[in-house]
């Protein structure tokens, strides 16, 4: 039903579309076609017959009978009982379609689609003067170049795609194709095929993990990691992990169709052409795990689709482009562990559907811009790793749906907003090895989801908070390398998932560890540099071995003892430093 609805929308003239319209019947014994006979258009279905299979048609209806041919299968005639309409689309025709059928001159509609048919369409079609809708859609064996005899046919319907034929460039085909009302899958000859070897020849081709079905006639749609449309357009190309290396060709930018690019983990270098900004309908760029060098593209700011830049662990200099702040429906932006300099745009903020924005392992320097606290669908905030200053923005606070904040090893300065206390979602929060002071604000208690809270290596001062024995699901806190003071809180003695508890470091915190810690199942507690203390007795002597790694074992009331520290299947790190970053992430606690 579907070419019926098309064709006779723009073919009001035709008399029937054939497909509809024609009676199936049940395969009945036939006899053998006639091999000649006085009417020349049954001679050409006769021969279009013999070149095809006919006896293995799906249908073969009085075919070659001395029926009418206006009673054969899928022909529809005149009053003249001229040929005016051939549907034999589905009907299992296999090789190549003769030049007879170009006798057939009263035709008007013509559908040979999903069959077995190869070769080109014969020049005789050009004789063909009254079609109007030709349908040869699904057949992937026809190839090759149109011919130029179709230039005199006024077609209004032309549909090819998923076969290998091509329109031959120059003006005159570019004039016939673009006045076809209904054409679908007209690719231009050399145009995505001889793009995609480009593209295997600038990336190293003959030395990729695979390239099944690369270089040969098979469809490129049937090429290892090619996705073609409906038309045969290009549509995805994913060769990830596949040793791709040299670069990417300028060429890249004429895949009109284009909609996922995924190059990930290969050896690419070169630049990114800013000739992607040409592919309007690109929604995935995924070039992690790269050698690519250079600037990011402003350019690239232009594709309104794309909801993916993936751009991580490549070789990337220069600014993070204030374009990229116009691509409305990203939700995925990562440019993690390259070379970038300059400050976070704060046009970022205005990517409203954003859900991760990872710009860590950079040399990104300046503040925070505020607008970042506008990304109402962020949960992941990963800032870590650069040499941002200024404070840390109260706006952040309003980052409802964030689960993973994290700005550590940066040389942020001021206090920790008490507004972050409204990330309700976070789950990790890592402000570690900044220039932060003042206290920690008993607020962060309200995170009753978080998990991991690492507050090492800053100027933090004051008590810890009491509060935050209310953060039921904290399984590690590092509050080591401040100014802390007062002694360790009883409330902490209600985390009933901590493992990891670490506070050396803190040369001003002193006194008993609380009695309550001896429902906790630390796996690491760290208390060297401090003046705290562990009381004396059996329970906490037997509380103690079973610590795996406990460092400053200070007993209350005894001489110092020197550090020890006791681990099963884990080897002890003589760069405490190096410890404290792997054990805000170690699956093992």
């Amino acid at each position: 039903m579907r070419k019926l609805v098309c064709v006779m929308s723009v073919m009001v003239v035709m008399m029937s579309c054939g497909k509809d319209n024609a009676m199936t019947s049940p395969e009945q014994p036939m006899p053998a076609p006639v091999a000649s006979t006085p009417d020349p258009e049954a001679q050409a279905l006769v021969a279009l017959y013999d070149a095809t299979g006919g006896e293995h048609w799906r249908d073969r209806s009085n075919w070659g009978s001395d029926r009418p041919i206006g009673e054969w299968y899928g022909v529809s005639v005149n009053s003249e009982n001229r040929v005016v309409g051939l549907n034999l689309a589905y009907n299992n025709l296999a090789g190549e379609i003769p030049e007879a059928v170009g006798q057939l001159t009263a035709l008007r509609e013509l559908d040979l689609s999903h069959n077995r048919l190869s070769g080109n369409i014969p020049e005789s079609f050009g004789e063909l003067e009254n079609l109007s809708a030709l349908f040869v859609d699904s057949n992937k064996g026809m190839t090759g170049p149109l011919p130029a005899a179709l230039l005199g046919l006024t077609l209004k319907a032309f549909w090819t795609y998923d076969t290998q034929l091509c329109v031959p460039e120059g003006e005159a085909f570019g004039e016939w194709r673009n006045a076809i009302a209904n054409g679908y899958g007209m690719i231009g000859c050399g145009a995505e095929r001889s793009l995609l070897v480009a593209f295997y020849e600038h990336t190293g081709g003959p030395g990729w993990k695979r390239s099944d079905n690369w270089l040969s006639t098979a469809p490129v749609g049937d090429w290892f990691g090619i996705e073609t449309d409906e038309t045969g357009a290009v549509v995805r190309i994913v060769l990830d992990d596949n040793n791709l290396r040299g670069s990417l060709p300028l060429q890249i930018g004429r895949f009109m169709h284009l909609q996922e690019l995924r190059l990930k983990l290969n050896r690419l270098g070169g630049t990114i052409p800013k000739e992607l900004a040409r592919l309007e309908k690109l929604r995935t760029i995924e070039f992690g795990g790269n050698a690519l060098s250079g600037p990011i593209p402003p350019e690239l700011g232009s594709l309104s689709h794309l909801e993916d830049l993936a751009l991580y662990e490549n070789q990337l200099t220069g600014p993070i482009p204030a374009e990229l702040g116009q691509l409305g429906k990203l939700e995925w932006l990562s440019v993690s562990r390259n070379r970038l300099e300059g400050s976070i745009p704060p046009e970022l903020g205005d990517l409203t559907s954003l859900r991760l924005l990872f710009l860590y392992g950079n040399d990104l320097s300046g503040p925070i811009p505020s607008q970042l606290g506008g990304l109402e669908n962020l949960t992941a905030l990963e800032l870590h790793d650069n040499r941002l200053s200024g404070e840390i923005p109260s706006e952040l606070g309003q980052l409802r749906k964030v689960e993973r904040f994290i700005l550590s090893d940066n040389e942020l300065e001021g206090s920790i907003p008490p507004e972050l206390g409204g990330l309700t979602n976070v789950r990790t929060l890592w402000l570690d090895s900044n220039r932060l002071s003042g206290q920690i604000p008993p607020s962060l208690s309200d995170l009753d989801n978080l998990t991991v809270l690492w507050l090492y290596n800053n100027r933090l001062s004051g008590p810890i908070p009491p509060e935050l024995g209310g953060m039921e699901s904290l399984t590690r806190l590092s509050l080591s390398a401040n100014n802390l003071s007062g002694d360790v809180p009883e409330e902490l003695g209600r985390l009933s998932d901590l493992t990891v508890f670490l506070v050396r470091d803190n040369a001003a915190l002193a006194g008993p560890l609380p009695e309550s810690f001896l429902q906790l199942d630390l796996l690491v507690l760290w208390l060297s540099g401090t003046e705290v203390c562990i009381p004396m007795g059996t329970e906490f002597t037997s509380w103690m071995d079973q610590i795996e790694d406990l460092q400053g074992d200070l007993r209350c009331g005894a001489a110092p003892r020197a550090a020890r520290s006791v681990r099963t299947a884990r080897s002890v790190s003589v760069d405490l430093d190096a410890e404290e970053r792997m054990l805000r992430c170690d699956p093992g606690y």
